[in-house]
């Protein structure tokens, strides 16, 4: 089999939400996992200037531009390399499809559904949003991959398809979180990333911030990349890093208060994940990935009522360091679950299956 991976997504394009990179990160450490189990299969990257470099191991094919008048713009441009190249199966972002074509098989990836509404927590994704080109690819599409459970039933009632149609393939979380490290920001703080998801969340975690300091910690270590909007006033003091690498992101989650991710249509969780593994104290909501993979172990807010917020951190400074302990004991032990070689195991499945 010959692989087409397309990295190319409508975030900070057609859609009004942050390329943050969520879906890159996702595919760099799947496809890694996948090559292991499968050195025989051959994989085949299709990139933009800002991804090529995130896939230096790989056979990378640059797509560059995007011809207005070319119907499916960059998706008829990919489309057009895959052929060339031959490939029998693409892996493609919903955002971005490819036109179907007869000489390959396309399967649809996703990590939320924000790109068909409900980027505000309370109207609905709808499959209204969907282009006539994006509706025909999704129609004659291998399937749907999604990052968990949560997304499937989502897109199962968004897109009325059947749940044979939608694969599942969780993340993984690196074996570097569970490591010890030293810390490279001097405690007590607490971790805030922000990406696409948490960004609708932020004006009222600063209000709350402001108006109950004493239930957060002093400072705030917020992360993610520069590009992304954000506030100008967190309501305490902040250090900012743009980039952080995952032995970097392992020693701030090892030596945080807790990690503060109000999320709305998170259909990932890679965040929370790696804090269970880590050891780190969650707040987070209880829609989406980040509760399936929490299970009991965070604090659960609604991330737009300040009021849930202050009970979810009263939970933290109420309980004793033996409750505290265990709670952390029981999400590493969730979090040991999630590898990349059981992603690969999934994503090999939903290519044989499709």
């Amino acid at each position: 089999m010959f692989l087409g991976v397309s990295t190319l997504t409508e975030y900070g394009r057609s859609y009004a939400f942050p390329n943050d990179g969520i879906e890159v990160r996702f595919l760099q450490y799947a496809l890694r996992a996948v090559r292991q189990l499968d050195p025989g299969l051959r994989i085949a990257v299709f990139t933009d200037p800002g991804t090529h470099d995130a896939f230096p191991d790989f056979e990378r094919i640059c797509i560059e531009g995007q011809n207005p008048a070319l119907l499916g713009g960059r998706g008829a441009l990919l489309a057009r390399a895959a052929r060339r190249m031959g490939v029998n199966t693409v892996l493609a972002p919903m955002s971005c499809p490819l036109p179907p074509h007869h000489s390959f098989m396309q399967i649809l990836f996703l990590t939320d559904l924000l790109f068909l509404g409900a980027a505000n927590g309370k109207e609905v994704a709808s499959a209204d949003r969907l282009s006539r080109h994006a509706r025909k690819a999704l129609r004659e599409s291998g399937g749907l991959l999604c990052t968990s459970h949560a997304l499937q039933r989502s897109c199962t009632a968004c897109l009325g398809l059947g749940m044979e149609r939608i694969f599942v393939a969780p993340p993984g979380v690196s074996d570097v979180f569970q490591k010890s490290f030293t810390p490279i920001a001097k405690p007590p703080y607490g971790l805030l990333p922000i990406n696409r998801y948490t960004i609708p969340c932020l004006p009222v975690l600063r209000d709350a911030l402001k108006k109950r300091p004493e239930l957060f910690p002093p400072m705030l270590v917020v992360t993610g990349p520069s590009q992304i909007p954000e506030l100008e006033d967190f309501g305490c003091a902040i250090l900012r890093i743009e980039r952080c690498p995952d032995t970097a992101l392992a020693s701030l989650l090892q030596h945080a208060d807790m990690l503060l991710y109000p999320a709305i249509e998170d259909g990932c969780g890679s965040p929370v994940i790696e804090a269970l593994r880590a050891g780190t104290p969650v707040l987070t909501t209880r829609a989406g990935a980040p509760a399936e993979w929490g299970g009991n172990v965070p604090a659960y807010c609604d991330p737009q009522n300040i009021t849930s917020i202050f009970q979810a951190l009263r939970r933290f400074h109420d309980e004793t360091p033996a409750e505290r302990q265990d709670r952390l004991a029981m999400g590493r032990g969730a979090a040991s679950e999630a590898t990349w070689e059981r992603c690969a195991w999934k994503l090999l499945a939903a290519l044989k299956r499709s």
